[in-house]
This record gives C-alpha cells, sequence and structure tokens, in this order.
C-alpha cells in the first residue's frame, strides 16, 4: 500500500467460494454462479482524494436521488453496480463475443434475435481459465469488442443460439394492366361489361327474307335440319333483328355499321356511287361515321370488317353461291355491275342464279378498287370446299357465306317461270354445307358458326324478293323497345311471316326518311364446339349491329359505324361460349 490506497488481498492458490462452493481462480473477484465477492471489498478511488474535494460547493443543493440502472445516485456520486448485476452483465458479453466470433454474420441472413434459456439448475461448475473481469465500477455495457476471447468451454452461462427474425412478408404487387391497344380505341363498353371471348374463324351464313317465327318453328315441316337438329346442338338467339328494310342494306349494315340509303334499301337497281344529295356537299363522314348521300356503293373512307381483318394481319373472303356460273375464268370472282350500269342480276336468268345484292362486298370502293385482292377474296361459294381442307393457320378470320336467291329462304320467284325456293331450299342448303364446316381444321380451332337472315318479309305488301325491295325507303325511328305495326297470325309473324319489329334503340338513319318500319325479328342461330350450353335459348334483344360488334370485339378491332354506339352491347358471346384457350 505504497501510495496509501488498501487493495484486497486474494489467496495464493485456488479456494471455493464462500456463498456456494463453486472452485474460484487465483485472481477471480466475484463468483459467476451466486455473485458473492471475494475478499474485502475494493476501496472506491474517490475516498482517496481530500474530503473538501469531495463536498459539493455550499450554494447548490444536493440532486435528487434517481435511479439508472440500478445503481442509485447518493449524494453526487454512483454507487458501485450490484454485484450480481454485475456478473450477470459479465457473463452475457462472454457468451455474446464469444458466439459472434464463430456464429455466421452475413448481414444478408437477415437480423438476429437472442433468445435466453431458462437458468440451469445449480450444479458443479467445471474449472475456469483464468482471465481479467470488468471491474465492477462500469455503469453500462459498451458495443463488443472486436476480437473475440478465447471459446471457453462447458460456460455456466452459454451463449444462446442466434436465430434469424422472422422475415416481413413481402407485399404483393399487381402486375400492371397491359396497355391499351391501338385497335381498341375509341370502343365505349358498358360499366361491368365482361370482356368479348376471343374469335378465331367464324363462318357467317345469310340467309333472307324469313321472320324468326317461321325459320325456327318446330313444328314447321319445311325446316326441319335447321329448325330441330341445328337448334339442338346450338345456341338460338330468336330476339335477333334486322336493323332497316332491305337485304343488302342489312348486310352492308352487319359488315360496315353504315346505315342505308333509298337505293341499298331497294337493292341497289342501278350500281352508283353514294354522292351528296346537294352538290358541294360532302359524303362523310358524317355522325357515327356515316357517308351522307344517295346512291349503294361506298367510297374507300367507309370501312368493313373485312378491311380491318386484312389490316390486322387476319384475313377475309366471301362464298356467294353462283358467282362463277356461266362466266369465262377471268371473271369468275369479284363480281358486279360496270360503274353507274343498271345491275342485270336483279332478275334471275336460267343457269346463272347469282344475284350482285347477295353479296355486299361488291358495294365497297375500299375491297373492289384492288382487283386481285378482291378476286382473292370475293368469289364462288364453290371454292369453299377446297378451302375448307387448307391448314386452319391459312383460313380466313371471317367467311362471308351467302346462298344465291334461289337457295336463301326467300318466297319470292327469282328466275322467272320457277317457283320460289323457300326456306326448304334454304333447309338443302344447310344440310349441305354446316357439316363441311363442321370437319374442317378451321372449324375445330374455336370456330364459330353463325346463321342469321337479312331481314323478315315487310307488312302490308309481298314478301320482299332477292333484290330486297320492298317498296319502302325509309327506316325506323329511335326506340327502345321492340314494337310491331302489323297483325300476327298463329306462328306470331304478319301475314306471309310478315314482321317490322326492330329493337335496341336503332337510330333514325340520316339518308332516310323516319318512322319508316323496321326490318323484323329473323332470329340468330350459333354452332361451335365451345358452347356452354347446347339447345338452349337466350332471349336478349339483338340486331345485326350487335352482330358486328361481337365480331370486331372477339377479333380485337375497333367497332365500325353504328356498332361503336354506347347503347350496342354485341351478342351475348360470354354467356353462350367457354372462354378461349390460349
Amino acid at each position: 500500500m505504497a501510495d496509501g490506497i488498501p487493495r484486497p488481498v486474494l489467496a495464493a492458490a485456488p479456494e471455493p467460494c464462500a456463498g456456494c462452493g463453486t472452485s474460484l481462480a487465483i485472481d477471480q473477484r466475484y463468483c459467476l454462479r451466486c455473485a458473492t465477492r471475494r475478499g474485502s471489498p475494493r476501496v472506491d478511488p474517490l475516498l482517496a482524494l481530500p474530503p473538501a474535494a469531495l463536498s459539493p460547493p455550499a450554494a447548490t443543493p444536493a440532486p435528487a436521488a434517481r435511479e439508472s440502472w440500478g445503481a442509485p445516485w447518493v449524494d453526487g456520486r454512483v454507487q458501485p453496480i450490484v454485484p450480481a448485476v454485475t456478473a450477470l452483465l459479465t457473463g452475457l458479453l462472454i457468451g455474446v463475443t464469444t458466439s459472434a466470433g464463430t456464429a455466421n454474420s452475413d448481414p444478408a441472413t437477415g437480423p438476429y434475435v437472442v433468445r435466453l434459456p431458462p437458468p440451469p439448475p445449480p450444479q458443479a461448475a467445471p474449472a475456469l481459465p483464468a482471465f481479467a473481469l470488468m471491474p465492477p465500477s462500469v455503469a453500462a455495457v459498451g458495443p463488443a469488442p472486436a476480437v473475440a476471447p478465447p471459446a471457453v468451454a462447458a460456460m455456466p452461462f452459454a451463449a444462446p443460439p442466434l436465430t434469424p427474425a422472422p422475415a416481413t412478408p413481402a407485399t404483393a404487387t399487381p402486375a400492371p394492366a397491359p396497355a391499351k391497344k391501338e385497335s381498341d380505341a375509341g370502343k365505349e363498353t358498358p360499366a361491368g361489361k365482361p370482356e368479348a371471348p376471343k374469335l378465331k374463324h367464324v363462318f357467317l351464313i345469310t340467309l333472307s327474307d324469313q321472320a324468326a317465327t317461321r325459320t325456327y318453328a318446330t313444328d314447321s315441316p319445311a325446316a326441319p335440319y335447321l329448325a330441330k337438329t341445328l337448334t339442338k346442338r346450338g345456341v338460338l338467339l330468336p330476339n335477333h333483328h334486322a336493323v332497316t328494310r332491305g337485304g343488302l342494306a342489312n348486310t352492308i349494315a352487319m359488315l360496315s355499321g353504315q346505315g342505308p340509303t333509298p337505293e341499298t334499301q331497294a337493292g341497289c337497281p342501278t350500281y352508283a356511287d353514294v354522292t351528296p344529295r346537294t352538290p358541294g356537299e360532302a359524303t362523310s363522314p358524317g355522325e357515327d361515321g356515316q357517308e351522307l348521300g344517295a346512291g349503294c356503293v361506298y367510297s374507300p373512307v367507309a370501312g368493313t370488317l373485312a378491311d380491318q381483318l386484312r389490316g390486322n394481319e387476319r384475313d377475309f373472303a366471301a362464298y356467294v353461291e353462283g358467282m362463277a356460273a356461266g362466266q369465262p375464268a377471268a371473271s369468275a370472282a369479284c363480281r358486279r355491275p360496270a360503274p353507274g350500269a343498271p345491275d342485270e342480276t336483279t332478275v334471275g336468268r336460267p343457269n346463272d342464279p347469282y344475284a350482285t345484292v347477295r353479296n355486299p362486298i361488291a358495294y365497297f370502293h375500299s375491297l373492289v378498287d384492288d382487283p386481285k385482292a378482291c378476286e382473292e377474296r370475293d368469289k364462288d361459294l364453290g371454292t369453299l370446299e377446297g378451302d375448307l381442307k387448307a391448314k386452319r393457320k391459312k383460313f380466313p378470320a371471317l367467311a362471308y357465306i351467302a346462298p344465291s336467291p334461289l337457295r336463301s329462304g326467300t318466297d319470292t320467284p327469282y328466275v322467272p317461270g320457277q317457283p320460289a325456293g323457300g326456306l326448304a331450299a334454304a333447309d338443302a342448303f344447310l344440310e349441305e354445307w354446316v357439316p363441311r364446316i363442321e370437319k374442317s381444321k378451321a372449324y375445330a380451332d374455336g370456330g364459330l358458326i353463325v346463321i342469321t337472315t337479312d331481314q323478315a318479309p315487310a307488312p302490308g305488301g309481298p314478301p320482299s324478293g332477292a333484290t330486297g325491295a320492298t317498296g319502302s325507303t325509309g327506316a325506323p325511328a329511335a326506340t327502345g323497345a321492340t314494337a310491331s305495326t302489323s297483325a300476327t297470325d298463329a306462328t306470331g309473324a304478319g301475314p306471309g311471316g310478315a314482321e317490322s319489329d326492330s329493337c335496341c334503340l336503332v337510330p333514325s338513319y340520316p339518308n332516310v326518311p323516319a318512322g319508316q318500319p323496321g326490318g323484323g325479328r329473323v332470329g340468330l342461330l350459333l354452332l361451335s364446339q365451345d358452347l356452354k350450353a347446347p339447345g338452349s335459348t337466350v332471349e336478349d334483344p339483338t340486331n345485326h349491329f350487335d352482330l358486328l360488334r361481337s365480331l370486331e370485339d372477339g377479333f380485337g378491332l375497333t367497332p365500325l359505324g353504328y356498332a361503336a354506339r354506347k347503347e350496342v352491347t354485341g351478342l351475348p358471346l360470354t354467356t353462350v361460349l367457354k372462354p378461349a384457350e390460349g
């Protein structure tokens, strides 16, 4: 004690703890098991200072006592830590430091959680190697030293295992919505309407001049194959309507969305362009994309479904019965009258059943002004059989199929001196061609057959003929409900199956006077291998603009003309068809 500070004297040899009997190292001051101090208490170095230095200034009151880490502040000084707390902190520091030298400390494994096991029961501790312990005057434990002390075997306070903290579940981020295709620009879809099924190959067969009450009457012997056999395998929409009077005006509407002109309602007796009624006026575009004026051959500005398919890396073809009859090979396709000339096919001729009015492709400059493209896509029905044998990818996306006036279903005689074929002839046409279509690779690849009629016979007069002439040059005014102006017979249609129904907010067309009768209820039948419920009936009211809208939606195209109107929602294909695969 040369410096005047008393120091405790430890034993010269290991001895047991006075509290629990655990063997202590020669220089071990505290027992790690019971925290009993060995030897006399260590003298606080502050006690060696002169008494005056330890006394606070007289003017400064003594600070109030407060607790910190278990060591009270008394008279402005921190008291020595309780020996048990010191031993506990020392053991934890040694265990964590030792484990840190051997555990995986890769930050990629995440944070670690130290789990303290319950204290083990008292037992005899093995001898520990000599090492210096932290002085008891330390009031806080700092960061672990960079270099770990030597590992200790069988320590009473073994380091707890390092357990990675539970990972926070990643929040699922919704995939961004696909960008809107350019082809969808301007499409108005009613809120909540499901996406239309994707179409691959559509076979559109158009009959003429029959009402749905006659065409699909199950007790009628006129068309048993259509009314019984096919309806049992398909889905019938009995409330499908024409959109105006005139067969040609309706087929033009279902392929382009254009409303009628007096000339298209009359079957275009003179093959003349649509021109302004008043010199100097423009013919297009008007409201709803309508070409304004009189005539029946539309300018290139009036687009068609055929144009859209050609521009969308798909294709279109019209197969019209009788086109090649009596014609040289060079004229066997894209057959039409000369510009401004009368149409000689308005009256049938022996051995030549072709009627231009059954071929709506012939009335658009966008299609007929390209001779090569027109000849490849507007052809005789006889070429369909060979095309059906082609690979599915080579078959057009839309095949428009039109029987001649002799087999289209009309009750008006076409060839002078010969009786009309009526529904029986149309039924025979379907029985010949539908099975051929169903055997094709294109039909097997998600094909859809659509069978409908251009218009019903007009009321108040004889049924319309093959040209679509009805004696009426008007169109129905806008209406939100189905209405009929004709008396009905036992089948629900007027005399001779005549009807003038219209539905689905048919607009008041700009090129014809308003207030004229509608085109009647014609019905529509769907055939496909992907039908959800074959043999069922869907009562939704629809019309030819809905048909066009469904085809354009199914092919991913922009709706044309009146098909783009908000109230035109399309056929209920989502209800009828299973979702397409791929």
